[in-house]
């Protein structure tokens, strides 16, 4: 990876970072607690996945792997920011 490329990726984590955390899944949890989630997320959006596959991965990760009492559609709002903030950051 280029070095162009590190440093855009880290600036993309870190305002992933504040977006996920802004949602308070888990209520005064480290800032690095979602890290995987972060990480999930733009592989997603680097491999330009569709807003379906993204939906799913993130209610997957929030609700198995995380143990989070989320519906789709909190899932499916969360994407939306998401998808937004991806949209308007560059």
């Amino acid at each position: 990876m280029s070095n162009k490329l590190k440093i855009k990726y880290k600036k993309d984590f870190t305002e992933l970072r504040r977006l996920i955390n802004s949602w308070n899944f888990i209520p005064d949890s480290p800032l690095d607690e979602f890290d995987s989630l972060n990480h999930l997320i733009l592989s997603i959006l680097n491999k330009e996945g569709d807003e379906f596959k993204l939906t799913k991965s993130v209610h997957h990760e929030l609700t198995i792997n995380y143990g989070i009492s989320i519906g789709m559609e909190e899932s499916a709002e969360f994407v939306k920011d998401v998808k937004n903030w991806w949209m308007n950051h560059k």
